[in-house]
């Protein structure tokens, strides 16, 4: 089956963000307590991946995903990552 044109495999977003996203929102000990307190969580987070997406991380994983993809031939590489 052909992928389509915007493959999570190769999404940065897909791939990195939104999981470090949700690691930073629920890495303290206390659960979210309302609404006001997720909102916080997230805007804390968004400020976080400020810094970690200026350090290349993203970049380097992207290339390497493409690598792989190129070598699978063009077939599925989450599960070899």
């Amino acid at each position: 089956m052909p992928w389509p044109a915007r493959s999570p495999d190769l999404t940065p977003m897909d791939f990195y963000v939104w999981g470090c996203m949700k690691s930073f929102v629920y890495s303290e000990p206390n659960p979210v307590s309302s609404v006001e307190d997720l909102r916080e969580r997230i805007v804390d987070a968004a400020n976080k991946m400020r810094t970690t997406l200026t350090t290349g991380v993203v970049k380097t994983g992207l290339r390497r995903r493409m690598r792989q993809c190129i070598r699978n031939r063009g077939s599925h590489v989450e599960h070899e990552l």
